[in-house]
């Protein structure tokens, strides 16, 4: 990620996305969800968003468990145990409105 100004989301690795995370990040998640070409960035992207919790992800959310390109049920992460699988990203999206919901109604 460069040091100043924003990431092109284009080129993030799944390991950039937990330090948007951190620092909350949730305009540059929410471009990684809708504009990262790599499926793993996109999910990894939707599982940060539910754990930072800001309602305002949910319309992204929502578009990204509807896009045809991200309707696979399965992704299989580069560096994860072997055969072992993460919810794709049309799920983890589903999961993370869940979730940011969920968050919201017990305030």
């Amino acid at each position: 990620m460069p040091l100043f100004g924003p990431p092109d989301v284009r080129k993030l690795k799944p390991k950039d996305i937990k330090k948007l995370e951190a620092k909350r990040d949730v305009g540059t998640l929410v471009e990684a969800l809708a504009d990262s070409p790599d499926a793993v960035v996109r999910m990894e992207a939707a599982c940060a968003l539910a754990e930072v919790g800001d309602e305002s992800a949910l319309p992204a959310l929502r578009r990204a468990a509807r896009h045809p390109d991200n309707q696979e049920p399965y992704l299989f992460v580069p560096g994860a145990p072997k055969n072992q699988a993460r919810w794709g990203v049309a799920q983890e999206s589903r999961n993370a409105m869940k979730e940011i919901r969920t968050r919201t109604r017990s305030r």
